[in-house]
């Protein structure tokens, strides 16, 4: 299996609209979905990676750069971004999917001191996923009905399908319920088993430049983003599916 990333640190859906920044020192500006999509993938396609495009699944994932960027930014203007560069793929021949919809980013150590602002970034993620139902009814009326299966551990999976019932397309697009998962692994049964004791402090101070003692026990990596064993857990929820 060939892996292609296309993907930039700090980049929101589009660069045009929000810009996002990368970088050790956080000013180095980097291209949107939009821009990767125009200005990087399109262009360098090679022959060959046209020929394969029936067999290549694109993954799409956005977790709250717009909204860290840009406080003003609306979950309509970022899900029309990402609903826009999908549509694009499509055009250009992409045929695979899957769609990691967003978690609770009110949730994540940057804001969960202050909770005033936890609160209402945790009320725009919750708006947030309820945009990608309504983005995944959009698809489903031009490429099939969703199929939400279940897991290995017999519950109901977060992975819905929409599957292509129109032979002349043959678009397959999943959504991936990652905010679901998120808050189920939350739950302090699930805390337990995975061995975390702390899900408000990231393992590693950025302004120190230093990590804690034992980085397993925490479910955050650092003020951002989730820890080595939660991203273990995500790609999980999709070998039970794929």
């Amino acid at each position: 299996m060939n892996l292609t990333n296309f993907a930039y640190g700090g980049a929101t859906t589009d660069s045009d609209v929000v810009q996002g920044y990368s970088g050790s020192k956080g000013d180095m500006p980097v291209p949107g979905f939009i821009q990767q999509i125009n200005r990087h993938y399109l262009p360098n396609r090679s022959p060959e990676d046209i020929a394969a495009l029936d067999s290549t699944l694109f993954a799409v994932s956005f977790q709250g750069n717009d909204f860290l960027f840009d406080t003003s930014i609306t979950t309509e203007i970022v899900l029309a971004n990402i609903e826009r560069g999908i549509r694009q793929l499509i055009d250009q021949g992409a045929r695979h999917f899957v769609v990691l919809e967003n978690f609770d980013i009110g949730t994540i150590p940057y804001f969960q001191s202050n909770q005033t602002y936890a609160h209402e970034m945790t009320a725009v993620a919750e708006k947030w996923h309820q945009g990608y139902q309504d983005m995944l009814r959009r698809f489903r009326r031009e490429y099939g009905h969703p199929r939400r299966t279940r897991g290995v551990d017999g519950e109901s999976h977060v992975f819905f399908n929409c599957n292509s019932n129109r032979p002349e397309t043959k678009v397959n697009i999943a959504f991936f319920d990652t905010f679901t998962l998120i808050r189920r692994l939350n739950r302090p049964r699930h805390l337990r088993e995975l061995g975390i004791i702390d899900v408000v402090h990231g393992c590693v101070d950025p302004s120190a430049q230093t990590g804690c003692a034992d980085p397993k026990s925490h479910f955050y990596y650092d003020p951002y983003h989730m820890s080595t064993k939660i991203h273990r857990e995500i790609a999980n929820g999709f070998l039970g599916v794929l």
